[in-house]
């Protein structure tokens, strides 16, 4: 009977990928791995539509007794695929935790409970469904499963739908107070109605004032939350529109950080090693020309010697300015990219403790959406006396 390590077996996983083994130790390790994965739903508590916090330990408990029989036995590998089959291949086996799906549920289970988590695997895997939602907890982790892109944001929309269930509780039970109040005065309307005919009337007129004032200050309480409420829905719907353009510009404002970076360095090593360069040039050119009798001169040597430093400096001292212009241009687009996320961050936060008025809002979002500056260093100063600099604006010109 072969020990099972003398070949190399693949077999398909629930979540899509294939696992490859040479021993029943490999395959032990990668169950021990799924079961650690998913410790977590032993301290799960709630609503459970599907039991999946019961069969999924016993299912993997299962195939792993199996795997550590067939080691112990020495069996081949060839009975990997059969394990697969009767344990880890139906909706119940959950996947690998470091595997793209098994990273996802973990996420959830992180940002909206052990609860919404198990709920999402059951819908993933096709145990549960839509009609099976019970609180508020199925609905979050259907939602995230069915939308991935929540997670990046879902502290955020929690927050806010805390905010709102607040007010909207708040609301809620102003309302049930209203209703009571108008119930029990009802009840001393009849009573004292019923009792005397005289006395009804006073009475009657009694309670009816007081009502009138205890609707008017529960009116006027409810009427207060709903102004709360329509705010924070304000602030709320404003932070979603605007996160997308944060986002934007402090990446912006990050890759031209870099290339700020890069640039100021380029003209750092770059001067020090230009200058060294021209006065090398004109060092070991005068000591050639002082020190070589005129005799054996050519009659043009000093013009042709004079004309090649120049042009020489004026390259070098164009590239450097070409180069500071570059960092000027990666500079200014940083700045404004950095000013633009502080406006928009600023604004979000404002806007959460209050809202706005109309012209504030229109001067703040037209500085916000203003044209982007497209980092050009404009000629300023006085004339460029350089060859490259005349020959550049003559070019330019219509």
């Amino acid at each position: 009977m072969q020990n099972g390590t003398s070949k190399t077996v693949s077999v398909e996983t629930v979540d899509g990928t294939h696992l490859v083994v040479r021993s029943w130790p490999q395959v032990i390790k990668w169950i021990d791995e799924v079961r650690d994965g998913w410790r977590w739903i032993n301290g799960t508590r709630g609503s459970d539509p599907a039991n999946i916090r019961h069969y999924i330990p016993q299912r993997l408990a299962a195939a792993r007794d199996e795997m550590e029989r067939f080691s112990n036995e020495a069996r081949t590998l060839n009975e990997l695929p059969g394990i697969f089959e009767r344990h880890l291949l139906d909706g119940y086996c959950p996947p690998h935790p470091k595997s793209e799906r098994g990273q996802d549920l973990r996420h959830i289970q992180e940002v909206g409970g052990s609860e919404a988590a198990l709920f999402a695997f059951g819908l993933l895997q096709g145990l549960v469904n839509i009609s099976h939602i019970q609180n508020n907890d199925h609905w979050r982790g259907a939602a995230l499963a069915l939308n991935p892109e929540l997670l990046a944001s879902a502290g955020s929309v929690d927050r806010f739908k805390t905010e709102r269930a607040s007010f909207i509780r708040a609301a809620r039970e102003l309302s049930e107070f209203v209703s009571s109040q108008e119930a029990e005065r009802a009840d001393q309307w009849g009573k004292a109605f019923a009792d005397a005919g005289s006395a009804a009337g006073v009475w009657g007129r009694t309670l009816t004032r007081r009502w009138l004032r205890t609707a008017l200050r529960a009116r006027r309480r409810e009427r207060q939350a709903m102004e709360k409420l329509h705010a924070t829905d304000t602030a709320f719907t404003e932070k979603m529109a605007l996160k997308a353009p944060v986002e934007y510009w402090e990446k912006k404002r990050d890759r031209h950080g870099k290339a700020e970076f890069w640039a100021r360095l380029w003209v750092l090593f770059y001067f020090p090693i230009a200058l060294a360069s021209i006065g090398s040039a004109f060092w070991f050119t005068g000591q050639y020309l002082l020190t070589t009798p005129t005799t054996t001169l050519p009659p043009g040597i000093y013009i042709i010697a004079s004309a090649g430093l120049a042009s020489t400096a004026g390259l070098l001292f164009w590239a450097g300015r070409l180069l500071t212009k570059l960092y000027l241009s990666q500079h200014h687009l940083r700045q404004d990219a950095d000013e633009r996320a502080t406006m928009t961050t600023t604004y979000l936060a404002l806007s959460a403790e209050q809202a706005p008025a109309e012209g504030d809002r229109q001067i703040i979002l037209a500085a916000l959406f203003r044209s982007t500056p497209d980092g050009i260093v404009k000629e300023e100063g006085g004339l460029d006396p350089s060859i490259a600099a005349a020959l550049g604006k003559f070019l330019a010109k219509p």
